[in-house]
């Protein structure tokens, strides 16, 4: 499937202080492959998302949590999630 704008991740928590990272949550059913792909979530910049903000992602098809974090933003405002490890 692909990202629908209707459906945009939302912000939980907020970065302090204007420096630190944001905590977004996102429910999907789109494969997480799909997620992982360059540039999904389109409206990133118009949200407020960031490089380096976390993301939450929950597959609603799987019933699973995936930790995420923004790598890229792309000229037109694109987001790029890849999966956090510890």
């Amino acid at each position: 499937m692909a990202y629908l704008i209707t459906n945009p991740p939302t912000l939980l928590i907020d970065r302090v202080g204007g420096i630190a990272s944001s905590l977004w949550g996102y429910n999907s059913p789109d494969a997480i492959a799909d997620i992982l792909a360059a540039d999904y979530v389109t409206d990133a910049v118009d949200l407020g998302l960031r490089v380096g903000d976390f993301v939450q992602v929950y597959d609603s098809v799987l019933n699973l949590s995936h930790s995420m974090h923004i790598s890229a933003l792309s000229a037109g405002g694109a987001a790029t999630l890849v999966a956090s490890t510890n």
